[in-house]
């Protein structure tokens, strides 16, 4: 993982009216062609006009150079994310900026963790009941269905949960016909 001050490559933007906006960035995640995380930096005047690029959501591509994420190739066309980006800016000296977009994307994991996806599970869009002790096997379930699976990352290591309710309801009711699901009493400490 580089370190915080490492920029390792850069992505390039070009729309069909002849614009062009590129910048260096040190922590990137693509999820399928889509790119999801981008840590970006590059002078004020670049970083307006990649942010406008990405929340008008255009078709026009983007291509990245340099260290790229395991299993892409320096021609791969990436898109914006349909729902859009959360932006966090940061001027630094000699007119430059940091940016940080994160894709609003339902389900994209900031790190692979358990407890990550555990926050996600309980989220109120699934509505399937979970026991926390079923973690692992409902981890494993999905990822084999590929509804979890890790996003192209440098920097960082995002993914992507791309389940329905109804993916988790066959998942639960499985492991409980299979028994290895088992529906036990959780112990808070706190109760006891």
């Amino acid at each position: 993982m580089p370190s915080r001050h490492q920029l390792v490559g850069e992505l390039q933007w070009s729309d069909h009216k002849n614009m062009h906006v590129s910048g260096l960035y040190d922590r990137i995640a693509i999820g399928g062609n889509v790119l999801a995380l981008l840590s970006f930096v590059a002078p004020a005047g670049e970083v307006k006009a990649m942010r406008a690029a990405l929340a008008t959501n255009t078709k026009d591509s983007m291509t990245l150079s340099g260290q790229l994420p395991e299993g892409r190739k320096k021609d791969d066309r990436l898109l914006p994310v349909t729902e859009g980006y959360h932006v966090w800016a940061h001027r630094l000296p000699y007119g430059m900026v940091h940016a940080l977009f994160i894709g609003r994307t339902p389900g994209l994991l900031m790190n692979a963790s358990d407890d990550v996806l555990w926050a996600a599970l309980k989220h109120e869009r699934f509505t399937t009941p979970l026991l926390r002790a079923w973690l692992t096997y409902i981890k494993e379930g999905l990822e084999e269905k590929k509804k979890l699976y890790d996003c192209a990352c440098v920097g960082c290591n995002c993914r992507l949960l791309n389940a329905r309710t109804e993916d988790l309801d066959e998942l639960v009711a499985s492991g409980l016909k299979s028994g290895f699901l088992r529906i036990e009493e959780e112990h808070n400490e706190s109760t006891s």
